[in-house]
């Protein structure tokens, strides 16, 4: 699916939509990753969080500008 800045219709990128297969194998993957995930201690789940949040932030100035475009951002604004 092409993404547009509502604001002047520029092509801003293209997402892969996902289908209901999509959707089965990632809860089946999920369920299957539980046994092992819930023997995990709150340390470690602590450390997938910061490591995520880490991720994030590395990207934060370009995650708000594509979400700015994305939401109809003006050209020069």
């Amino acid at each position: 699916m092409d993404i547009f800045n509502p604001a002047n219709n520029q092509h801003i990128g293209k997402v892969v939509m996902g289908k209901e297969s999509d959707i089965v194998a990632a809860i089946e993957h999920a369920a299957n990753a539980l046994p092992a995930f819930s023997r995990t201690s709150k340390e470690q789940r602590m450390e997938y969080l910061q490591k995520l949040h880490d991720a994030i932030m590395e990207r934060l100035e370009d995650l708000q500008e594509i979400t700015i475009d994305e939401y109809g951002r003006a050209a020069g604004n």
